[in-house]
């Protein structure tokens, strides 16, 4: 959406153990890269020792040996606690827990409001004549077609059909096969060829039809399957039609749930108390960061999330924030609390301060073994 959340980015880069200096020197060497490659490939006159540096790197072929070996946390001597104490301070960024923010939000959409709205028996059945072709499902055929160059060469094939010849039998002379000429579960709507779609739904179930001058070729048809046409009863579909009529309803009613909502936060109403008599949702969000998880690292569920955690990291504490859009609905929200980023005590962290420590000491005794 053109619009760049630094510490969404900052967030993002930590969580794949990248330094921000490392992924923009790594991203300019690949854009540069991309630049001389498209360049080549849009047949740009270049200089030939670049040319022939790219037909190497493109055409050469190696033969290669490698071996490879393991290391073992066993092989690792378990840290002492000043140990930990110096994998703790020497990188405090990994164990510092981001700025939180608790939120109460409001939202009202469709959903949220059409089980409570009733539909009359007469709406229904209106409804249901009004849409009768959303449950119609059209009579649908497996045809197979074989094509001529010729009505000449067409009346030649019928014959030798009508003497017993197989179908298959013609279109693998003409050096087809039996996926080449199938047309599976087609409605007569499906074929490009109104005249062929006609001589197709005319006949019966394994009948084949004389030889047909349609508008793109000549042709042979064999219907070899039927599927008939299905009106679904209303009895069938009253659920289905019942919830579309509540939630087109529902839209117009969710202008009068809005008002109603701004009127009262006008009079500083609770949220709680505006959800409440709204009858719509209220949650209140004890903790989530601008990446929008949980001080557990557990993903936060919010409507509109994106636009909701932007916007509640760029308001504060007692400020009345615009709604949201969300859809055909809306999103209030309010900060409640903003807790800071803080680096969090030792032993809170102290296990992912032991993983870090042997993942590195790993790493080492890795490059010493190689040496």
């Amino acid at each position: 959406s053109n619009q760049f959340d630094a510490a969404r980015f900052r967030t993002l880069l930590q969580q794949n153990g990248l330094a921000e200096a490392t992924f923009m020197a790594t991203e300019k060497q690949n854009r540069m890269r991309r630049t001389l490659t498209d360049v080549a490939a849009a047949g740009a006159p270049l200089p030939r020792t670049l040319t022939e540096a790219m037909m190497r790197y493109r055409d050469e072929t190696r033969d290669a040996r490698y071996f490879s070996f393991t290391v073992s946390e066993t092989d690792v001597t378990a840290p002492t606690d000043a140990d930990l104490k110096k994998q703790y301070d020497a990188v405090p960024a990994a164990y510092t827990a981001p700025e939180y923010r608790s939120v109460a939000v409001i939202k009202v959409e469709p959903a949220d409001v059409a089980n409570k709205l009733e539909v009359s028996e007469d709406e229904i059945a209106a409804a249901y004549e009004d849409r009768k072709a959303d449950y119609f499902t059209p009579e649908k055929r497996t045809v197979l077609q074989l094509s001529f160059p010729d009505l000449a060469k067409a009346e030649a094939a019928k014959k030798r059909l009508d003497g017993g010849e197989d179908f298959m039998k013609l279109a693998g002379e003409a050096g087809a096969k039996e996926s080449d000429i199938t047309f599976a579960d087609k409605s007569k709507t499906d074929f490009l060829d109104p005249k062929i779609a006609d001589a197709a739904f005319a006949l019966a179930e394994g009948g084949v039809s004389a030889p047909v001058q349609g508008d793109l070729t000549t042709a042979i048809v064999k219907t070899v399957k039927i599927t008939p046409e299905v009106q679904k009863p209303l009895a069938e579909v009253r659920d289905d039609l019942v919830k579309r009529l509540q939630l087109e309803r529902a839209k117009d009613e969710i202008q009068s749930i809005y008002d109603a909502v701004e009127d009262a936060r006008a009079q500083q109403t609770k949220f709680e108390d505006i959800a409440s008599k709204a009858g719509i949702p209220f949650t209140l969000v004890p903790a989530v960061s601008a990446a929008g998880l949980d001080r557990d690292g557990k993903d936060v569920l919010l409507p509109a999330k994106a636009e909701l955690l932007k916007a509640a990291f760029a308001s504060d504490v007692g400020v009345e924030n615009d709604a949201l859009t969300h859809g055909d609905g809306y999103v209030w929200f309010e900060v409640r609390e903003v807790i800071p980023s803080a680096l969090k005590p030792l032993e809170e962290v102290k296990a992912q301060v032991t993983r870090d420590f042997v993942a590195g000491e790993l790493r080492a005794l890795a490059r010493s073994d190689w040496r």
